[in-house]
C-alpha cells in the first residue's frame, strides 16, 4: 500500500461519526433511538397524533453538543391520551411538542427526571393545553423541574382546570441541596380559571419544607394572561430567586413571596385593565427587593392588593408566615390602582410581628381611588420613606417625611405607559410590556400564512369567480312590484293559498320587465308545486321568521315530474329509490319546455386557466353573450360543460370573463351553444315549514323538498329557512348563484344543501342544525363551488371531477358522529380553515377520527377543540392540521380581493 493511501486511511479513522437525525414513528422506535443517541444527535418525532406515549428521554449529551428530540414540524406532533415526557441526564433538548387534551391519574406531564434528574437540559417551543382529568380534584403537575441548570422557554401552557400547580421547581433534600439555577423564560402562561382552593398556582418554586434553601431560579420575559387559578399566581417558596421583565395581564392574583428570602422582583408589568381581583406583589420574609415595577389599573384587595406586606408569626414554622425584614420597595409606578399599598396584612392574634425595616424609595403613585394610598392594619413604625411622590384621595396616615404629596408629573410614552418625570420617581423599564406575539412557541396561537400560498410550484384553484355576478356585486335589494294578496292570498287561516300563489305566478310570467312578488308576514298554506319559468323574477317574503309557508304534502303525493327511473339507482329495501332524493322542490325553477339550446361555434382550441377561445366562426357571438362550452371527456366518460361570459371578440378569438377549466379542442368535439337560462332569479326572506313527519329513509324520501333550482344563471337565495325537510335546497345545472343566510332545521333528513352539476355557486353563512345524513353535499360534476362562513355537522364530497372549496366553516361533532368528511370517489377538494367543535369533547376517544381522503386534496388549517386525525390519500397536501391561528381565514375572500385589485389596476 502506498504511503499516500495509508495517510488517507488514517485521516478517515480520526474523523468522528457524523451526527445522526433519526425519524421515529412509534414509542418503540423512539426508545431504540434514545438508546443509541450520542452527543450532537437528533431524534425526530414524525408528525401526527401520538396517543398514550410514555416518552423516556434518558441520555447524556455534552456541553455544546446537545442531544435533541424534536417534532418533525413544530406543533404537528400532538401528544394526547396519557402521554408524558420524562427527561433525565445532561445536555438534552426537547423542541416543538404539543401535549393537548390528554389526562393523567397522577404524576407529571413533563418531568425533568427519569430515574435520575436532568441537568443543563431544555424544553422549548412546546405547549401543554387542556390536559385535564374528568375529576377536577385529581392532582398532578404539568411541568416539573428537577436537577439543575434546566430551562423551560418559548412554550405555551394554558387551560388547566384541575388541582395542582402548572409548573413546579423541586429541590433535593439535604445534604444534596445545590441551588437549581433554572431558567423559565419567554413563555406564555395562558388563561387558567379559578380553582376554588389552594393548589392553583401557575408557578411554584420549592415547597415550605425546602424554603430555607436557595434555588436561584430566574423567571423572566414571561406573559401571565388571566392566570386566575388562585390568589398566588407565582408562589415563591425558596431563596434568592429573580422575577424580572414579566407581564401579568388581567391576572386575578399576585406574585407572592410566600416562603424563602432574598427574592428580586424587578422590571415587571402588572396590568389589570380594571378587572376585579387583579393584584401585584405580596411580601413575606426577609431581604426582598421590589424595584422598578409598573402597576396599573389593578382592582384586587387583601392578598390580591397591588402591594401587600404581611405580618409574621413569632418563631414561625416553615409552613406559616415569617416576619418581613429589610425589604426595599423602590422606583415603582402605581397608576389607577384601587388598594395600592396594604401594610400589616393578616394581622391577628397569631400573626403579631409587624414588618420591620421597610424602605420606600422614589415610588410614584397617581390614583383616583377613594381608598387611601396606604391602608394600615398595624402602625407603620417599621417604615422609612425617601423621595416618593404620591397623588391620590388620601395618604392614609399623617404625611411622612420622604413623601411629596403632588402630581408625580410622569411622562406619557408612545406605548401608553408612564415613565418617570423630572422628580425621578417611578419605574424605569428596559422593555415594553409583553403580548402573545412576543412569547410562547412561534407556531402556537400566532397568525401564520400557509406555505401553499407562497409555493410557486403548488397551484391552488381559483375560486374567486363563485357567486352572483362573480362575487363582484351583492344580490340586489328590490321592492315588491306585486303581492300575493292581490290574487286572494290571506294567510293566518286554514285556507289553502296555493290557487292565489299560482294566479300570482301566472300574472308574473306574463309581465314585461323585472317582477318582485311580495309575500307579507303571516302563515300561508301551500299544497302544490310552484314552478318559476321566467327570469328577472324574485319571490320575496318579509323575513324568515315573519313569512311562513306551511306545506303539508310531499312531492310524492303531487303531480310532480319524476324524471327517468333508470338514473335513480338500485332498489332500496326492495323498493324503487325515490325520484325526489336529489330532485324537485315546492319552489321549482325550470326553463320552459320548448326552449332549446342553439349552437353558435365550433371550438378549435382553448387552454385551461386562460381567458381565450379560438373558434371557426365567431360571427354568431356578441359581447356579453352567455355561452355554454361543451366537450367530450374520456375520463368522465361523457360530455362536460362550462358557462362562459364573452367579454369581447377579435376575429376568431373570443375573450371570456371566467377562466377555462380544461384544455379543449376540435378533437374533443368542443362546441359553443347558447342555452336557455333563467337569469336574475331570487328567493328571499321566508321560511318553508313542512309537516313534522318521520323521515322516510335514505333514498326512500317522500319528497319534502324546499327549493329546487335548475337552469339558473346569476341568481340568489337569501334569508331562507327550511324546516323538517328531506332536502332543504337542491341546485342543479346552474352557475353564478349566491346563497346566503340559509338554515335547515327540524327533524332528520337527507340533504341540507346539495349541489349537483353546477359551477361557481357561493354558499355563505349556511347553518344546518337538522341532523341530516348529508348537511352539505357536492355531487355530480360540480366544480369551483364555495361553502364559506357556515355551520354543519359534516360534509360530503361526491363530485366526479370538480374541485370545490370548503372554507372558514364550523363543523359540529358528537360522541356518536365525530367524522366531518364523507369523501366519495377521488375528486379533489380544498379544506381551508375548518374548525371542528365536539359537543361532548371529554367523552371523545382521542384523536377524533374525521374521515378518509380518497384522492388528492388540499387540507389547510383543520383545527378542533380536540386533537383530530384524517386518513390521507395519495397526493393529499396537508398543512396546519391541529394548528390554530391561520392568518388568511377565508381563501375565497382572499382570492376575490386579489382578483378585484388586479382587475382594478388593469382598468
Amino acid at each position: 500500500m502506498s504511503r499516500l493511501a495509508v495517510i488517507i486511511l488514517c485521516l478517515f479513522a480520526i474523523v468522528p461519526d457524523r451526527e445522526k437525525d433519526t425519524l421515529v414513528r412509534s414509542v418503540d422506535e423512539f426508545d431504540a433511538a434514545v438508546g443509541e443517541a450520542r452527543p450532537g444527535d437528533t431524534i425526530t418525532l414524525a408528525n401526527g397524533i401520538w396517543r398514550d406515549a410514555d416518552l423516556v428521554f434518558d441520555a447524556d449529551g455534552e456541553e455544546g453538543d446537545t442531544i435533541t428530540v424534536r417534532a418533525e414540524t413544530p406543533g404537528n406532533v400532538l401528544l394526547t391520551g396519557t402521554s408524558t415526557l420524562r427527561i433525565g441526564g445532561s445536555y438534552l433538548k426537547v423542541e416543538g411538542l404539543w401535549f393537548h387534551r390528554g389526562a393523567l391519574a397522577r404524576g407529571h406531564v413533563v418531568a425533568f427526571r427519569t430515574n435520575r434528574p436532568a441537568h443543563h437540559s431544555r424544553f422549548t417551543r412546546g405547549a401543554v393545553t387542556e390536559y385535564n382529568p374528568p375529576n377536577w380534584l385529581t392532582q398532578y403537575k404539568w411541568v416539573s423541574l428537577y436537577g439543575t441548570h434546566n430551562r423551560v422557554d418559548h412554550s405555551y401552557l394554558a387551560g388547566k382546570t384541575h388541582d395542582g400547580a402548572t409548573l413546579v421547581v423541586w429541590l433535593e433534600n439535604p445534604p444534596d441541596h445545590t441551588p437549581n439555577h433554572h431558567r423559565i423564560d419567554r413563555n406564555h402562561f395562558g388563561p387558567r380559571p379559578r380553582l376554588g382552593k389552594n393548589g392553583g398556582e401557575t408557578i411554584r418554586i420549592g415547597t415550605s419544607h425546602r424554603s430555607m434553601q436557595d434555588s436561584r431560579t430566574v423567571v423572566e420575559h414571561n406573559l401571565f394572561e388571566r392566570t386566575d387559578g388562585e390568589h398566588e399566581i407565582i408562589s415563591n417558596k425558596t431563596g434568592r430567586n429573580t422575577y424580572r421583565h414579566n407581564t401579568f395581564l388581567e391576572a386575578r392574583g399576585a406574585l407572592t413571596l410566600r416562603h424563602g428570602n432574598g427574592a428580586v422582583v424587578t422590571q415587571n408589568y402588572f396590568l389589570g385593565n380594571g378587572r376585579t381581583g387583579t393584584g401585584g406583589v405580596r411580601v413575606i420574609g426577609e431581604d426582598h427587593h421590589v424595584t422598578h415595577n409598573y402597576f396599573a389599573d389593578l382592582r384586587g384587595d387583601s392578598s390580591r392588593a397591588t402591594l401587600s406586606i404581611m405580618n409574621g408569626i413569632p418563631d414561625s414554622p416553615l409552613n406559616r408566615y415569617f416576619q418581613v425584614k429589610r425589604c426595599l420597595i423602590a422606583h415603582n409606578t402605581f397608576i389607577g390602582t384601587r388598594v395600592t399599598m396594604l401594610y400589616g396584612l393578616g394581622a391577628d392574634s397569631e400573626k403579631t410581628l409587624p414588618p420591620e425595616d421597610v424602605l420606600f424609595v422614589a415610588n410614584a403613585v397617581r390614583t383616583e381611588s377613594n381608598t387611601p394610598i396606604l391602608t394600615t392594619l398595624v402602625p407603620p413604625n417599621g417604615v422609612r420613606w425617601k423621595d416618593n411622590v404620591f397623588q391620590g384621595s388620601a395618604m392614609g396616615i399623617a404625611l411622612p417625611e420622604g413623601v411629596h404629596w403632588q402630581d408625580p408629573d410622569l411622562a406619557l410614552m408612545p406605548d401608553g405607559r408612564w415613565a418617570p418625570g423630572p422628580s425621578g420617581a417611578g419605574a424605569s423599564l428596559e422593555y415594553a410590556s409583553l403580548t402573545a406575539q412576543d412569547v410562547g412557541p412561534d407556531w402556537f396561537g400566532q397568525s401564520w400564512i400557509p406555505q401553499a400560498m407562497q409555493d410557486s410550484t403548488r397551484q391552488l384553484p381559483d375560486f374567486s369567480y363563485a357567486g352572483y355576478h362573480w362575487g363582484e356585486d351583492p344580490p340586489p335589494r328590490l321592492a315588491p312590484t306585486m303581492s300575493v294578496t292581490d290574487f286572494g292570498a290571506r294567510g293566518d287561516d286554514t285556507k289553502d293559498d296555493t290557487p292565489a300563489f299560482q294566479r300570482a305566478l301566472t300574472a308574473a310570467h306574463a309581465e314585461e320587465g323585472p317582477v318582485v312578488l311580495g309575500i307579507p308576514a303571516g302563515r300561508f298554506h301551500l299544497s302544490d308545486i310552484l314552478f318559476v319559468e321566467r327570469g328577472a323574477f324574485v319571490i320575496q317574503g318579509s323575513g324568515s321568521t315573519e313569512t311562513v309557508l306551511v306545506v303539508e304534502k310531499p312531492l310524492g303525493t303531487l303531480d310532480a315530474p319524476q324524471g327517468d327511473h333508470k338514473d335513480i339507482g338500485e332498489p332500496v329495501q326492495g323498493r324503487d329509490p325515490s325520484p325526489f332524493m336529489r330532485r324537485g322542490g315546492i319552489f321549482w325553477t325550470r326553463v320552459a319546455g320548448d326552449a332549446q339550446a342553439r349552437e353558435v361555434a365550433v371550438v378549435l382550441r382553448g387552454v385551461r386557466d386562460s381567458h381565450r377561445i379560438y373558434v371557426e366562426d365567431a360571427s354568431g357571438i356578441a359581447s356579453q353573450d352567455v355561452v355554454r362550452l361543451e366537450w367530450s371527456d374520456a375520463e368522465a366518460e361523457g360530455r362536460r360543460w362550462q358557462d362562459l361570459t364573452i367579454t369581447s371578440a377579435d376575429g376568431a378569438m373570443l375573450w371570456t370573463k371566467e377562466p377555462l377549466r380544461a384544455d379543449v379542442s376540435a378533437a374533443s368535439d368542443a362546441r359553443l351553444t347558447i342555452p336557455p337560462r333563467l337569469t336574475e332569479i331570487g328567493f328571499e326572506h321566508f321560511r318553508i315549514a313542512f309537516e313534522h313527519v318521520p323521515y322516510g329513509g335514505h333514498h326512500l324520501e317522500d319528497g319534502y323538498n324546499g327549493l329546487y333550482l335548475t337552469g339558473v344563471r346569476h341568481g340568489w337565495v337569501r334569508d331562507v329557512q327550511v324546516e323538517h325537510a328531506d332536502a332543504a335546497i337542491l341546485v342543479d345545472a346552474s352557475s353564478q348563484v349566491t346563497m346566503e343566510h340559509i338554515a335547515s332545521t327540524g327533524r332528520d333528513g337527507h340533504y341540507g344543501v346539495w349541489l349537483g352539476d353546477v359551477e361557481h355557486v357561493l354558499v355563505t353563512d349556511v347553518r344546518v342544525t337538522a341532523p341530516m345524513l348529508h348537511p352539505i353535499s357536492v355531487g355530480g360534476a360540480s366544480r369551483r363551488n364555495v361553502f364559506t362562513g357556515g355551520q354543519a355537522r359534516h360534509l360530503q364530497v361526491a363530485s366526479h371531477t370538480g374541485n370545490n372549496l370548503f372554507d372558514d366553516l364550523v363543523l359540529l361533532g358528537s360522541q356518536t358522529e365525530s367524522r366531518v368528511l364523507d369523501h366519495v370517489g377521488t375528486a379533489p377538494f380544498v379544506f381551508w380553515n375548518i374548525r371542528m367543535r365536539h359537543e361532548e369533547a371529554s367523552a371523545i376517544r382521542l384523536p377524533a377520527y374525521l374521515g378518509a381522503v380518497r384522492g388528492s386534496a388540499h387540507i389547510i388549517g383543520l383545527t378542533a377543540n380536540v386533537p383530530v386525525a384524517l386518513d390521507m390519500g395519495t397526493g393529499t397536501y396537508t398543512e396546519g392540521v391541529n394548528r390554530p391561528g391561520i392568518e388568511i381565514t377565508s381563501l375565497y375572500r382572499y382570492q376575490l380581493q386579489q382578483r378585484l385589485e388586479l382587475q382594478g389596476a388593469h382598468e
